[in-house]
């Protein structure tokens, strides 16, 4: 199977995973089935990116913002049950954290009975009918001799684009390392996409990758609990946040610096240019 085959198989496969996974999560809502739908439609939107760079319609730009739109809604419960798993894992260590348990449990009903709600309300019908002419545009773009080429080089906007921010990174500033994990979790469900079929692709990278994301994610998961103690003592005033923000602030300086030791991983993920080998192809990856 080559680049273009490969790609448009996916495609589809990534289509009716996440129309399956919609149906279950409103049939069997749960904190399992949401957070597969949510990765469902990211791994869509990750298509759509791809299938842009080969047809710049604005119906699949359109049909991207949608999808992005529905998962973005379901973001602040992923956090907040986050958030409840370290609590509940540590407080006995650390009871200075034990208040924010009932605020956080309190959270998590409001945004279930919400996010239960907003995956109900999500219309297919439109989509399904955009998609379909998405799909058959698509498999007259991926006939094209240049379409194998044009699929790598989509690859390479979005590392270059994250490459421009992982170069501002400054620990500081943990929002910096949030902007290099946008742009990277982009880039690894493209390359998802295209690995069984690039050349050499070595069978730990996407271990690697997803391993790396994490590291990213745990700094951003430090960052929302200090936002959440300012939230939390705006609504209720008597709650003092500096037991719970001394101990978050060491946490979140401990996670910043286990990124920045492995930070460097990053460039062996990819090409730094189109017209360069793939850096798997001159080095073993252990």
């Amino acid at each position: 199977m080559n680049l273009p085959e490969r790609f448009s198989t996916t495609f589809q496969e990534r289509w009716e995973n996440f129309r399956q996974q919609l149906k279950t999560c409103r049939g069997e809502f749960s904190e399992t089935a949401v957070h597969d739908l949510r990765v469902a439609t990211r791994r869509l939107v990750a298509c759509l990116e791809m299938a842009y760079a080969l047809d710049p319609h604005p119906r699949t730009q359109k049909t991207q913002r949608v999808l992005k739109e529905q998962i973005d809604q379901l973001d602040g419960l992923r956090d907040c049950q986050v958030m409840l798993v370290e609590i509940s894992n540590s407080m006995k260590e650390h009871p200075e954290i034990a208040p924010l348990q009932p605020y956080l449990l309190a959270r998590e009903q409001r945004l279930l009975r919400k996010a239960r709600k907003q995956v109900g309300e999500i219309k297919l019908s439109k989509t399904n009918k955009r998609m379909e002419k998405i799909l058959a545009r698509l498999a007259k773009q991926l006939a094209r001799p240049t379409a194998a080429a044009e699929l790598l080089q989509a690859v390479d906007r979005v590392h270059a684009a994250m490459s421009k921010r992982f170069a501002k990174i400054d620990a500081a500033q943990p929002g910096s390392i949030h902007r290099v994990r946008l742009s990277f979790k982009k880039f690894r469900y493209m390359i998802e996409i295209l690995s069984p079929v690039l050349p050499e692709f070595p069978a730990t990278q996407l271990k690697r990758m997803h391993n790396y994301q994490s590291m990213m994610g745990d700094v951003q998961d430090a960052e929302s609990f200090m936002t959440l103690l300012d939230k939390i003592h705006k609504a209720d005033p008597s709650f003092d946040p500096e037991p719970a923000r001394r101990y978050f602030e060491q946490i979140r300086a401990q996670r910043i610096a286990t990124y920045l030791d492995d930070k460097g991983e990053l460039l062996v993920f990819w090409r730094p240019a189109a017209d360069q080998p793939f850096p798997w192809q001159n080095q073993s990856l252990t």
